[in-house]
């Protein structure tokens, strides 16, 4: 990395949020930077957004473009190599610094285990997998990935509490608590929210409510959580399976929005669903944000080797936790 070019630049584009960092080469964070939501395939304008808030990072740090030797996009959405084509393109005409386009499972993946065999849960809007063996083989779920995050999990909340209203599932707390959380005063209105044709509101809105309930013993809101949480353990088996992963001590990193929630049911049942064939899992506390994996990427792109001491000052320089936050955290 040359006096000149001493940054780096990592961006983190997900279906809510697109996050920008700039760091020096001692891995100290600078400046961060947030945007609307840049997923390629949910937002026609997601290359502008991506840009915007780059430079945004980049100005907040008080250099100039010119400065940084390297950029690591982690983007929800580079799923196929046409994906990765175009936004690899797309980014390399908008700046004149190298780019290297990653997907945002494996960003998060690189964020929180550092390097051998591991694998991520991103649960977040959406949720996403990723595991690497210990020839630094990746796969991630991208298209495959069955089991999704916040909104759907919200969503099954939804229908739980119109399922009890009408008559056709059990009674759960999650009616009087949605309806308390909203100010309405029927569970119609409460459908009507989530579905009218011209609204704004995400059922992801409900995850936190759901997650609530079930931490408050309600049957209905334990049981959506226990089947999502053996469905996201269900994702990180079939991934470990496709880089031939096949036992041993399995460092397991469980991120996102959802999973800050204060409730340990929903990381419950995906440990206890991957300790069913990896017994020896080793849950590695998600301290950090994906986006970090991004910023470490642009360092080794820039001849820096990210090591300990440059992770755990990332870690301590990072912006305060409202840079990060989302509805269904």
């Amino acid at each position: 990395m040359t006096t000149a070019a001493a940054f780096v630049l990592g961006v983190d584009g997900g279906g809510t949020k697109t996050v920008a960092l700039v760091a020096d080469q001692t891995g100290t964070i600078l400046s961060g930077a947030r945007g609307s939501g840049s997923s390629l395939y949910d937002h026609a304008d997601a290359i502008a957004t991506i840009s915007n808030v780059s430079r945004q990072a980049i100005q907040g740090a008080g250099i100039g473009e010119d400065q940084i030797a390297a950029a690591t996009f982690s983007l929800s959405g580079a799923d196929w190599p046409a994906d990765f084509a175009f936004a690899q393109n797309a980014l390399a005409a908008e700046f004149n610094f190298p780019v290297e386009v990653i997907n945002d499972a494996v960003g998060a993946l690189q964020a929180h285990i550092a390097d051998g065999p591991g694998v991520v849960v991103v649960c977040g809007t959406g949720s996403t997998t990723c595991a690497r063996n210990a020839q630094g083989e990746v796969w991630f779920s991208g298209f495959w990935q069955l089991t999704p995050g916040g909104v759907d999990l919200g969503a099954a909340a939804l229908r739980a509490i119109c399922a009890a209203e009408l008559g056709i599932g059990p009674q759960t707390a999650m009616r009087e608590a949605a309806l308390g959380r909203f100010a309405l005063g029927s569970v119609e209105q409460l459908l009507n929210r989530f579905t009218a044709r011209e609204q704004g509101a995400t059922t992801g809105e409900l995850a936190s409510l759901l997650l609530d309930a079930a931490e408050d013993g309600d049957s209905a809101a334990r049981a959506i959580t226990a089947n999502h949480g053996s469905g996201l353990g269900d994702m990180v088996l079939a991934a470990l399976s496709r880089v031939r992963v096949s036992g041993g001590r399995l460092p397991l990193a469980l991120t996102g929005g959802v999973f800050r929630h204060p409730s340990p049911l929903l990381a419950d049942a995906v440990t206890d669903r991957v300790k069913s064939r990896f017994p020896d899992v080793d849950l590695v506390a998600a301290t950090t944000e994906p986006v970090l994996g991004a910023v470490f990427g642009a360092l080794v792109q820039a001849g820096v080797r990210p090591d300990a001491a440059i992770r755990q000052r990332a870690r301590a320089t990072i912006p305060p936790s409202g840079l990060f936050s989302t509805a269904v955290s």
